[in-house]
């Protein structure tokens, strides 16, 4: 465990480097966020401005990261914005 302040070596590798293709795809996602209780937002008000306690159909992604032994391998990848308007779903188009 490294001391606050202070960041274990890291290092990068290009994307030539890598002898073995990984390939992810996110298909679907669905899910319904209750609104927080009325008792959370008197005791944390910075949470009236959550997504989900304004807009039942707010935004939801994916974001991805590859790891091994602890660290990162890859930078963060995140699915495609996309606006809801009646149901919180998001799909990609089969191939």
């Amino acid at each position: 465990m490294s001391e606050y302040g202070r960041m274990d070596p890291f290092s990068f590798a290009g994307s030539k480097d890598v002898h073995h293709p990984v390939t992810i795809r996110i298909m679907n996602l669905e899910g319904d966020e209750p609104p927080f209780k009325y008792s959370t937002l008197l005791e944390r008000p910075d949470l009236r401005h959550a997504g989900s306690n304004i807009n039942p159909y707010s935004d939801l992604y994916v974001t991805v990261q590859i790891w091994a032994g602890s660290k990162p391998l890859t930078v963060p990848v995140q699915t495609a914005y996309k606006p809801f308007r009646s149901e919180r779903k998001y799909d990609t188009p089969r191939m």
